[in-house]
């Protein structure tokens, strides 16, 4: 112990006398003047200092020597390190006689401060949060901090501000930090702030990025920062910020290398491979999860990158050409894990989410673009049949990504505005893209088919975009220069040939031979060595000679060979093109057991882009359309098997001919009734809502009374509602799947038959047994009503205005239990309590002939968009005299959606339990039904408080349901208007398309958070109104009191619940019916239970303690609803890929019908 304390004191002694030699020196050599000198700020950052590497207690040198001068290098002794230690553990850099001294831009009037501050202020608030806060505890420093401990830091920072704001002292500073950068170049103590400066420069400074990131890489790897990452996952901050840099340089290396064709200099270390669990340190905030998601997808480009090579005049081997598949589908994978995973930033709004789906297709670009290597060569390269097709497939995706890519360009505003501020890899991809594209439409058009039109008005749009966003950009702006380029090439006479006919001709018709020219010839090359060199894209391969017609050629002859009749080049393409949009062409001659691989497109129209000459005409109309409603690029690869139609040419040729001709028709639209039909309709379904709740409460004032003449007791009385509850719950998931099998308005009919019948019996005779009874056949036939009408509105909304509409039906069930206690008091008042059940047999009669005469069948899955004619015997009246026929603008059920209509029906009432075993749907049908509950427990207890505190009778006592009431008329008249605000509003920050006649894609909508925003707040005002209700009334105060705290809990808790039921609707739209059903069924059953539990617990505790308890309740499953608001998205994008995999075939593949 006593050596090694000797030895400690020792070493310590010894280093401080060495940092004051070091000052000393400074001062009486270089820069005398300088008080910053004796500031050893940049000691401790030195990744090469022992502090870093090795224990300072332990660790032993010998004073400096000539050698350590000359070598720059000293043995640094650890008395505690192992064996094991790394050979150059013991090395380490001597400290210089003479270190740089800070060079200070602003004595020497370089700029002046004012301007230093403001690019510096620039940078901070903008522009590094693009690149996920590399500054890292400097993003709050001043400029003045930032100088005095880092003087090229400072200068990066304030050069690429003043770049963005297209200042004149961009160049004063660009060639500062070029200076600083050179003097550097050969130091031994670097620091990650030196690494920080080089990355941002290297990011930006497009000229320079080659040097500065091999320059990064080289000091990361000196300063071991890759040898962080375990202490970083352990809590030390230090750590975490050495190993987050890291992860900046590996992303800064990668983008300025595998797009260029070079190797990345950066290895997938522990920290690349382990760089999910990076995620798992303290200090992790969601930029440190957007650097992940970019560091995953680089390590994906990487694999790409070594499996295929950089040699651009290979094509790919047929043993390769799979390998393009998996890497697809690794960043499909990544892109559905991360897309939905980041919200708004404060300071680049949407980037973070909309960047993921841009970089995702800048991937896909770049992995695609492989199928296409070699065609510029020379080299034929022949394939069997198959796997020539899968290559043009791949070709066809690659055109796919460089459209979308110039589509978020053109499209989006808020992409447009981050282009002046996104580093150069986004400008040098933009730029891959349109010379992609330009090349396939020009020089190589004979081998790759685009639109050539859309090209050109992509373009004129993009050229637009660009000169409008760079017009205000510095000079020496990367997006300047390639605006300027891309403009050149469409301005010098490039002329674009007409637009292919969209008629296919029919067999007698001659078809033209086709004419192929060069391009090349008749223009010029535009694309020729050195065009576009100046923003570095000379080392792509902007693809293909003809080889892939003789390739065409070839795949015919050798149908010739199988036997089948070959077909024309062009009637091949059309083949290949099949494949490649999910297609099925009948004219095709294949056997009938081949299978093709296909891929699932984008959501716009790809036949406006990859378009042959006489296609249409042969295109089969079901395949169209599941073109159409096929969900995403990323979605996994499936098979389709050709029909068997296509073996004989002839009579592919007949059902060709049965198809209309023409291009793809546009989308019909959602719902073909009118705002005054839907509201109609709307309006019936809200009186059928009414029903159950009516039923339900009607008789809640003369509970007492019915005690009495039936000589039972009050909870006697309680119990048949409480069964009528249990019913209610079940009794939907047999109506509800009946709706779905068989349609909407038959269930319904049925339905209220049974209601009537059960409200008959009811009031005929009466003793308790009967009663029980009748209220569970009443129970059985009403509560179905609420599942069919929830159906009917989700059949003919969409999500965008779902809320308006929901709310008015809403307001059926919600008016229910308010007015059915005031009607039933009255009722009891002046004609006895048997009259409620006539008055319920006579509003069931009138609800059954108005559905039967005007309520058309809406169900989608039977009439579409409501233009397809429904069964005869499920038709109004009205609708038989017209005999309708099929409309033109009809919505053609996909496979997937329609049902061929037949006479037997099977219902599965366990479908609606399904449901519960989905995560968010049911969270939110725990949620929804214990809403719904305290509403029961509130209004079943009423009656008894008020008759016991007040002493009030059977009117006065209805009058008081009142407040209830109007506090849900109020909920559904403000509320329902709300959601659909804040879904727009949703949509505008997302930048979705809102449209009343189309259903919206929620795939990437934040559903979740466009609902339960409304909902949550009102649920805490609920809360505290039950609370206040229940304690004023115990209390006794003036009975205004309770009643006001009623109105705002009844208030509170529709306007909750209305967000909570839209958003299971939303999940569940394939099934509305069967969702609701599951609705009631939580809804009911948990009502059964409050209000069995309410009356012990108020005779017990007194009313105020419901209230408490209610609240305490929403209060403890309240998280539920904020995670259903954080990983709903992520559940949903789960079940959506769940749901793939459990349609494919036995087999294993998925089969295009």
């Amino acid at each position: 112990m006593l050596v090694e304390s000797d030895v400690s004191w020792k070493q310590g002694i010894e280093q401080k006398i060495q940092i004051l030699e070091d000052k000393i020196a400074t001062l009486v050599n270089d820069y005398p003047s300088s008080s910053h000198a004796l500031q050893p700020a940049h000691r401790p950052e030195n990744a090469s200092s022992e502090s870093e590497v090795l224990p300072n207690s332990s660790t032993h040198r010998g004073l400096s020597t000539e050698a350590e001068e000359a070598t720059g290098l000293r043995v640094v002794v650890d008395l505690e390190s192992g064996p094991g230690t790394l050979p150059g553990h013991y090395l380490h850099p001597a400290a210089p006689a003479q270190p740089r001294a800070p060079r200070d831009i602003i004595s020497r009037g370089i700029i002046t401060v004012e301007n230093a501050r403001k690019y510096q202020s620039v940078y901070q608030d903008r522009l590094d949060h693009f690149l996920y806060g590399i500054l890292g505890d400097h993003s709050t420093a001043t400029f003045e901090d930032t100088q005095q401990k880092s003087p090229i830091l400072s200068i990066a920072v304030c050069a690429v501000g003043a770049l963005h704001l297209a200042s004149a002292d961009y160049e004063a500073l660009y060639k500062e930090f070029i200076a600083l950068s050179a003097a550097m170049s050969f130091s031994r103590r670097n620091t990650t702030d030196d690494v920080r400066a080089l990355c941002i420069g290297a990011f930006w400074m497009n000229d320079l990025s080659s040097s500065l990131v091999s320059f990064a890489v080289r000091i990361a790897a000196e300063l071991q920062l890759h040898r962080s990452f375990s202490k970083a996952l352990q809590g030390d901050r230090e750590s975490y910020l050495r190993a987050r840099l890291y992860y900046l340089v590996y992303a800064c290396d990668h983008h300025l290398s595998i797009p260029h064709g070079r190797p990345p200099i950066t290895r997938e270390c522990e920290a690349v491979r382990g760089v999910r669990k990076f995620l798992e340190c303290r200090h992790a905030t969601e930029d440190d999860a957007r650097l992940v998601s970019q560091v995953l997808r680089w390590s994906v480009c990487t694999s790409i990158y070594d499996t295929f090579g950089a040699d651009v005049d290979r094509p790919l081997s047929d043993a390769e050409v799979p390998q393009v598949r998996r890497f697809s589908i690794a960043l499909d994978s990544l892109r559905a894990e991360w897309a939905d995973r980041f919200r708004p930033n404060v300071h680049v709004g949407n980037y973070p989410r909309k960047g993921v789906g841009i970089q995702y297709h800048f991937a896909k670009l770049y992995l695609f673009s492989h199928a296409l290597r070699g065609l510029g060569s020379g080299q034929v390269q022949y394939r069997a049949c198959d796997v020539d097709m899968e290559v043009y497939e791949l070709a066809s995706s690659a055109v796919l990504s460089a459209v979308s890519i110039l589509r978020t360009i053109v499209s989006d505003p808020e992409i447009q505005s981050y282009l002046n501020g996104l580093p150069t890899y986004f400008h040098i991809m933009i730029a891959f893209a349109v010379v992609f594209l330009l090349k396939v439409s020009t020089r190589f058009s004979s081998s790759v088919q685009v639109d050539i039109q859309e090209v050109q008005r992509l373009m004129t749009k993009l050229i637009e975009v660009l000169r409008e966003v760079s017009k205000t950009m510095h000079p020496r702006h990367l997006l300047v220069t390639i605006t300027e380029c891309i403009e050149d090439i469409l301005q010098r006479n490039f002329s674009i040939p007409a637009p292919v006919t969209n008629a296919a001709p029919t067999s007698s018709q001659q078809r033209p031979a086709q004419v192929l020219h060069d391009p090349v010839v008749d223009r010029g090359d535009y694309f020729a060595e050195g065009a576009l060199n100046q923003f570095l894209l000379n080392e792509y391969d902007f693809l293909f000679n003809k080889t892939i017609v003789t390739t065409v050629l070839a795949t015919a002859r050798m149908a010739g060979m199988m036997g089948l009749k070959s077909k024309p080049p062009s009637q091949m393409w059309a083949h290949r093109l099949g494949a490649a949009a999910d297609i099925l062409l009948l004219q095709v001659p294949t056997p009938a057991d081949r299978r093709y691989p296909v891929s699932t497109l984008a959501k716009f129209d790809y036949m406006s882009v990859l378009r042959k000459p006489g296609l249409d005409g042969v295109v089969n109309s079901e395949s169209t359309n599941s073109v159409r409603s096929s969900s995403s690029l990323e979605q996994p690869v499936a098979t389709a098997t050709m029909p068997t139609d296509a073996v004989d040419p002839e009579k592919g040729q007949r059902m060709a001919q049965q198809e209309e001709p023409g291009s793809l028709q546009p989308d019909p639209p959602f719902s073909v009734f009118s705002r005054v039909q839907k509201i109609f309709i709307v309006f019936i379904a809200a009186l059928t809502t009414v029903i159950p709740p009516l039923t339900a409460s009607i008789y809640y004032p003369v509970i007492t009374e019915l005690a009495r003449d039936l000589h039972v007791s009050v909870t006697d009385i309680n119990l048949t509602i409480t069964t009528y509850l249990i019913i209610q719950g079940i009794a939907p998931s047999f109506v509800g799947n009946l709706s779905d099998e068989a349609g909407r308005r038959p269930a319904l009919l049925i339905a209220l038959i049974i209601y009537i019948a059960g409200c008959v019996g009811a009031a005929v005779k009466a003793n308790y047994a009967l009663l029980f009874v009748m209220r569970s056949v009443q129970s059985a036939g009403g509560s179905g009503t609420i599942a069919l009408s929830l159906a009917t509105v989700s059949d003919i909304v969409t999500s965008a205005e779902r809320g308006r509409y929901t709310s008015y039906v809403q307001m059926g069930w919600m008016l229910g239990p308010s007015l059915a206690p005031v009607i039933g008091g009255l009722l009891s008042q002046y004609l006895g309590w048997r009259s409620i059940f006539w008055f319920l047999t006579i509003y069931g009669s009138v609800v059954w002939v108005t559905s039967f005469a005007f309520l058309p069948e809406t169900s989608r899955d039977i009439v579409g968009n409501g233009s397809i004619p429904p069964q005869k015997w499920n038709m109004t009246p009205l609708a038989y005299l017209r005999r309708p026929t099929k409309r033109k603008d009809a919505a053609v059920p996909s496979k997937s959606e329609a049902k061929t209509p037949s006479t037997s029906v099977s219902i599965n009432p366990l479908n609606s339990l399904k449901l519960f075993g989905d995560k968010e749907t049911s969270i939110l049908l725990l949620y929804s039904g214990l809403i719904y509950a305290s509403s029961y427990m509130v209004l079943s207890t009423m009656s008894d408080q008020l008759e016991e505190i007040y002493g009030l009778e059977t009117v006065p006592i209805s009058l008081c349901y009142l407040a209830s009431g109007f506090g849900a008329v109020t909920s559904v008249l403000l509320t329902g208007r709300i959601l659909d605000w804040n879904f727009r509003r949703h949509a505008r920050l997302v930048g979705m398309e809102i449209s009343k006649q189309k259903q919206q894609d929620l795939s990437r909508f934040p559903i979740e958070v466009a609902r339960l925003q409304i909902s949550i707040p009102a649920l805490m005002l609920a809360g505290i109104s039950l609370i206040a209700y229940g304690w004023t009334l115990q209390s006794r105060t003036y009975l205004a009191a309770p009643l006001i705290f009623l109105f705002l809990q009844s208030f509170g808790s529709a306007s909750s619940f209305s967000g909570f039921n839209n958003l299971i609707m939303d999940l569940n739209r394939k099934k509305p019916g069967t969702a609701s059903a599951a609705m009631n069924l939580s809804r009911c059953w948990m009502g059964a239970g409050g209000t069995a539990f309410a009356t012990p617990l108020v005779k017990n505790g007194g009313i105020g303690w419901l209230g408490v308890t209610i609240a305490g309740i929403w209060f403890v499953f309240s998280p539920l609803a904020f995670l259903v608001i954080k990983s709903g998205a992520r559940w949903r994008e789960e079940k959506r890929l769940r749901e793939m995999s459990e349609t494919k075939a036995p087999s294993g593949e998925m089969t295009a019908t």
